[in-house]
């Protein structure tokens, strides 16, 4: 409770500084804010392999997912005291949640219905879940893809979502009102031109 009490209070800072985002919504500025609900590499990719693992190696394993009661208290204030009207979930990979805490989750944004954008992964991407999180007012879904070459993503990058997953995962969500988009990277480490053009295609 003490450390979320601390988070809070961060983040409220943040926003006082720097995590105030305004953009343009309907020719009018919409205010949002950044709300960490986990921290953990579920899935073990090249940067947690090669970074977290070595540098958090001395304090064990980790993995802290913020109470839902926490979140909507969080939420709750930031609407009162500065008008937010749109939140950012930051989490590796959101629909990897448990399935008893998503449903937690959108039973409890039912009475938030504020817009709000979130990360997953091709592969945690359900048509049953898509439902829900469009019924909550989700406004946009981002899926990490990194590169379309699937050698190099399951040799260089340990990810194993295949391209005919991917493929399915986002015209699922593109047929739905929730927006998509996703996230790519080109110039990886012995990337060749031909490679980055699959990401492409």
């Amino acid at each position: 409770k003490i450390g979320n009490e601390i988070n809070v209070k961060r983040s409220v800072n943040n926003v006082k500084k720097t995590n105030e985002r305004k953009g343009k919504k309907n020719g009018k500025k919409t205010i949002y804010i950044y709300i960490y609900i986990f921290s953990k590499y579920l899935y073990q990719n090249y940067f947690y392999k090669f970074f977290f693992e070595e540098e958090f190696k001395s304090v064990g394993t980790w993995s802290r997912s913020k109470p839902i009661d926490q979140i909507e208290k969080e939420m709750r204030y930031y609407i009162k005291e500065f008008d937010i009207e749109y939140f950012y979930f930051v989490s590796e990979t959101f629909l990897a949640m448990p399935n008893k805490r998503f449903y937690d989750f959108c039973k409890m944004y039912e009475k938030i219905g504020l817009p709000f954008w979130f990360n997953t992964r091709a592969e945690t991407i359900r048509e049953k879940k898509d439902k829900m999180l469009e019924n909550i007012n989700c406004h946009r879904m981002s899926i990490g893809i990194e590169s379309g070459n699937y050698e190099y993503v399951w040799t260089m990058l340990l990810r194993n979502a295949t391209i005919k997953q991917i493929i399915n995962a986002c015209r699922l969500v593109d047929a739905s009102s929730i927006e998509l988009s996703v996230n790519n990277v080109v110039g990886f480490p012995d990337e060749t031109r031909d490679m980055m053009f699959d990401t492409i295609k």
